[in-house]
């Protein structure tokens, strides 16, 4: 069982993403949820900034 507080949760421009710690095992998770994706890149963008276009 992982602590609940070593899970993030950020909302983000498409949805949500959840950060789990290393060795979290999402078999259970993939299973339940039919909208779950597994990326294991380990990038998240936490601020996401544009250029306002003068027109």
């Amino acid at each position: 069982m992982v602590k609940k507080e070593k899970i993030e949760g950020y909302r983000t421009v498409n949805n949500y993403v959840v950060v789990v710690p290393h060795g979290f095992d999402s078999r259970d998770i993939l299973k339940k949820y039919d909208y779950v994706e597994l990326k294991r890149d380990g990038l998240l963008c936490t601020v996401w900034n544009s250029n306002e276009t003068g027109d």
